[in-house]
């Protein structure tokens, strides 16, 4: 083995600039998306985004029966109210209102950035915040976890009564399909 010893080179404060400055190549420059593909990708996000809000949504509706009959059946009331029963109209109107309800509250995150710090816009916002986070992800929960109909799809068996990936697939469908729509309709609206 070989040891060479050298003295070592100074060089140039940063300040100062070299007296050879090295070659650099030119960043090549970025290509700008055609409205072709903003509204390949936007169609795509609403295209998969849609779908799932309303699964998301009707989970979510489903959760809210089960926990008002787990509550009506805790304080020893005799009427239930079954999933499903209200007529289709009523049933969807509730779904997409209770989707939109939540969808709005939860974009708005109640943190903001100020000072290079993280802070709550305020105590009591936050604490909504949470609070209808937390219902929308029980009832998404509730929802999927609810005894599956005659006929389900194998895989919506398996969720349910699978807790982990009931957990996730509620998840996914609280938060997912929010992000998909409105990056859908950014790309649409090419901002």
């Amino acid at each position: 083995m070989t040891v060479r010893s050298e003295e070592l080179k100074t060089s140039a404060p940063a300040s100062q600039p070299a007296s050879q400055a090295p070659t650099e190549r030119a960043a090549p420059a970025l290509r700008r998306d055609t409205a072709g593909q903003r509204v390949a990708r936007g169609a795509l996000a609403l295209l998969f985004g849609v779908p799932l809000w309303l699964a998301g949504a009707r989970y979510s509706e489903d959760g809210w029966i089960v926990g008002i009959n787990w509550f009506l059946g805790w304080l020893g009331a005799p009427a239930f109210v079954r999933l499903g029963t209200p007529p289709w109209g009523w049933y969807l109107a509730v779904m997409i209102g209770l989707g939109l309800a939540y969808s709005m509250v939860e974009r708005h995150w109640p943190i903001r950035r100020s000072g290079g710090r993280l802070v709550a816009v305020s105590f009591i916002v936050f604490v909504l915040w949470l609070v209808v986070s937390g219902t929308d992800i029980g009832s998404t929960f509730l929802g999927v976890t609810a005894p599956p109909q005659p006929g389900a799809w194998p895989i919506a068996v398996w969720i349910a009564q699978t807790w982990a990936a009931a957990l996730v697939w509620s998840l996914v469908l609280t938060y997912a399909p929010e992000f998909l729509v409105v990056y859908g309709f950014k790309q649409l609206g090419g901002t």
